[in-house]
């Protein structure tokens, strides 16, 4: 039998291939990796305040409504193992996205209200700030207010604080 040899540019060309699919390969998987983790660094704060925040897209005047006190609402999530298990306000149990409980949300004003999952824990923090208030309409926004701590890919706990004035509509 007679052996045929390969030229030399076809086998640097099939190497090539393989070591670009590789590469390619290595590439997505750390881009998922950083992108599934977002913010698990061992030690996360942070502050979102907006001027005007959630009326901003009411377009209100001062004349429209009243400020009637000071409200906070604050909640807490404990996420282990890239989400598989959560526990919400320390006796709520969540597993691979199926909650255990009642989960009482209240939809964010403004553009953060149509991000229904990466903004969970701050409306269930604006829901709570928004009960303490029973006869307000809305909350005007001071601060939203969150601490992240615990180890990427393993567990974190985050903790929101919701912070703003609860405001009555005037009747027309």
């Amino acid at each position: 039998m007679q052996e045929q040899s390969v030229p030399i540019n076809q086998q640097v060309e099939s190497f090539m291939k393989v070591g670009v699919a590789r590469s390619t390969i290595i590439s997505l998987a750390a881009a998922v990796c950083l992108s599934v983790t977002g913010c698990a660094t061992p030690w996360c704060k942070g502050t979102r305040s907006l001027a005007g925040g959630p009326c901003s897209d009411l377009d209100l005047k001062r004349s429209d409504f009243v400020v009637l006190n000071q409200v906070h609402g604050e909640t807490t999530e404990t996420s282990i193992l890239l989400g598989i298990v959560k526990i919400i306000d320390g006796n709520k149990v969540e597993i691979l996205g199926a909650r255990f409980f009642k989960d009482q949300t209240a939809r964010l004003p403004g553009i953060a209200g149509c991000i229904p999952c990466y903004w969970r824990s701050e409306s269930r923090a604006y829901y709570k700030a928004l009960a303490a208030a029973p006869d307000a309409d809305g909350i005007i926004e001071r601060s939203v207010t969150w601490e992240k701590s615990g180890v990427p890919l393993l567990f974190y706990t985050k903790k929101t604080d919701f912070q703003g004035k609860a405001i009555k509509l005037k009747p027309d």
